[in-house]
């Protein structure tokens, strides 16, 4: 029994809003992210019309029964099923398997939906929450880490103390992105991945604010 996991692609050609580009850009971090980790075993999370699986582990699972009543997650959520009943997960980053869907075109309908995707997380395995955290709070760490160090001294042994820590990071960052990027044939531009990073923390932390305090529908 497999689960086969390919890659989304975001259509943002001729889009007259470049912060929203932008946003899309962010898409593809997250893409990269949750491909990378399929990629090394830890699969979490798969797009529904880039998704493929049997029957046998359809049923295997019992569908969509053990979240039938969310508004979003049901993908994830039965990936994370499938391999907990022992199915095999393979990522195709094939062009040919690659599906192009058009992202929101207003920032309110984008801001809906990204906070819809987030609000899945909390169904989550442990594991896979405990990894994303575990990512996420290095991530706070060292954007918080900055600004402190500047605030306390601005003497020329720190900032070079400082500088040294930004371009280790960015290089490992870019050793990364970079070969997954590749895999996946992305066209993400390498001088403002560090940028792009920055922006998709600050988009996550703002999004799991706004669910802290407005949890999102449910269906009936």
């Amino acid at each position: 029994q497999q689960v086969i996991v390919a890659r989304e692609a975001a259509n943002v050609a001729g889009k007259a809003l470049g912060a929203l580009e932008g946003s899309a850009r962010v898409g593809q971090v997250a893409a990269t992210q949750y491909l990378g980790l399929a990629w090394a075993g830890q699969p979490y999370m798969g797009v529904g019309r880039n998704l493929a699986y049997s029957r046998a582990t359809f049923q295997r699972t019992k569908g969509f029964a053990s979240h039938i009543r969310r508004l979003s997650g049901d993908d994830d959520l039965l990936v994370q099923d499938a391999v907990a009943a022992g199915a095999r997960v393979a990522v195709v980053a094939d062009p040919p398997a690659q599906t192009v869907s058009q992202p929101p075109d207003t920032w309110a309908a984008w801001w809906r939906q990204k906070r819809r995707h987030l609000s899945a997380g909390s169904r989550y395995r442990a594991a896979d929450r405990y990894r994303l955290a575990i990512f996420m709070g290095s991530n706070v760490f060292f954007y918080l880490f900055t600004p402190v160090v500047l605030g306390l001294s601005l003497s020329p042994e720190n900032s070079i103390s400082l500088g040294v820590i930004w371009l280790a990071r960015t290089l490992l960052l870019l050793s990364a992105y970079i070969p997954l990027a590749r895999r996946l044939g992305q066209a993400l531009p390498l001088a403002t991945l560090p940028f792009i990073d920055f922006l998709y923390l600050v988009f996550y932390c703002a999004w799991g604010l706004s669910l802290a305090v407005r949890r999102p529908l449910q269906w009936k």
